[in-house]
């Protein structure tokens, strides 16, 4: 089990591994996609996934890249995403002002000439990730 533990933590780079110890302590992360449609909400193209204030507060240097660090941590198995939480919303607001979440919305409607809109989810750890949280950081939890 050590030794599957180590193999996957090598997949992950050093801003990942912040993320994952900021998350070690069970909290649930606001998360947004940011989607594309020429009718609001029917027939949606996502433009921007996994957009995230987890990253922020993780101290990532490279924040336009935490889309991509969160997918990556997704498809590992490390995260789950759930539905909206409505405790979190002042969160949201703070997340959908976000350089990167604004972007992505101005090239929907300038560029692509689509409504945008955007899909709130929560990220988490995933019970995978706990136990390994519980094998890596067994003095060090958050």
């Amino acid at each position: 089990e050590q030794d599957f533990y180590v193999r996957l933590l090598r997949q992950l780079n050093p801003s990942q591994a912040r993320i994952l110890v900021l998350m070690a302590d069970g909290s649930t992360w606001p998360m947004v996609h940011v989607n594309a449609g020429s009718l609001p909400g029917i027939g949606s193209t996502r433009v921007l996934s996994y957009a995230s204030s987890v990253g922020k507060e993780a101290g990532v240097l490279l924040r336009a890249q935490v889309p991509n660090f969160i997918a990556h941590m997704y498809s590992l198995g490390l995260l789950t995403v759930g539905p909206q939480a409505r405790e979190l919303e002042p969160q949201y607001e703070i997340l959908e002002a976000d350089t990167l979440v604004r972007e992505a919305m101005g090239y929907i409607e300038t560029e692509l000439n689509q409504y945008s809109n955007i899909e709130r989810c929560t990220i988490r750890l995933s019970e995978f990730a706990e136990s390994l949280c519980a094998v890596a950081l067994p003095h060090g939890r958050p």
